[in-house]
């Protein structure tokens, strides 16, 4: 099954800014567990959201960028910075 990691990257970054969070690339140096993303995941969107809410209500953040490591042909982290 092919997995698209662009879409949830997208996913990810459009959300953070439906919320009112700033995309800042620079946001990179602090973030907590990446996110497993494969097809096998379906619950990539929720964890995304429950991040991105947590982040911005609970931690009070207001900058994110959004990232991705390979880690096979199937299999990626998805990491998501805060600043």
């Amino acid at each position: 099954e092919d997995f698209d990691i662009s879409y949830w990257i997208f996913y990810a970054k459009n959300y953070a800014q439906n919320i009112d969070l700033t995309l800042d690339e620079t946001a990179i140096e602090c973030w907590d567990n990446p996110i497993s993303a494969n097809a096998n995941n379906k619950n990539i969107g929720a964890d995304i959201e429950s991040r991105l809410k947590r982040y911005k209500n609970v931690e009070g953040f207001t900058s994110v960028w959004i990232w991705a490591e390979k880690l096979s042909d199937t299999q990626y982290e998805l990491y998501i910075g805060y600043a």
